[in-house]
């Protein structure tokens, strides 16, 4: 029998897999002439903000390498954060959080 939806392991599950797999990535025109990693980057070139690479910061992250479906703290950036934190994220989640359960309902030996 499945587990209820609202079990918390259902909900850092679903925060662990958006962490994992990071849905964005976004673009950004530079403004001024900089270096990111000893890189010399030029004003007007673009940039491209990975954020499935910060989701596996060791800094961040216990392990971050690793796939915890019981991770708790998980303060993950894979839709963003501040002003440009994706205004659909709450509805991402839900509908995801319902997808995977209703996976498991249907293909239980998965």
């Amino acid at each position: 029998m499945v587990e209820d939806p609202d079990d918390m392991l259902w909900l850092t599950f679903t925060e662990e897999v958006v962490r994992y797999y990071a849905p964005v990535t976004m673009g950004r025109r530079v403004i001024g002439d900089t270096e990111i990693q000893s890189c010399p980057v030029r004003a007007g070139e673009q940039v491209l903000v990975t954020f499935p690479a910060a989701n596996h910061d060791l800094l961040a992250f216990d392990d971050p390498h690793e796939f915890r479906i019981d991770r708790a703290e998980n303060r993950h950036v894979a839709f963003g954060l501040g002003v440009h934190r994706c205004l659909g994220s709450n509805l991402a989640r839900l509908e995801m959080h319902i997808a995977f359960h209703e996976w498991v309902r249907a293909f239980p030996n998965f």
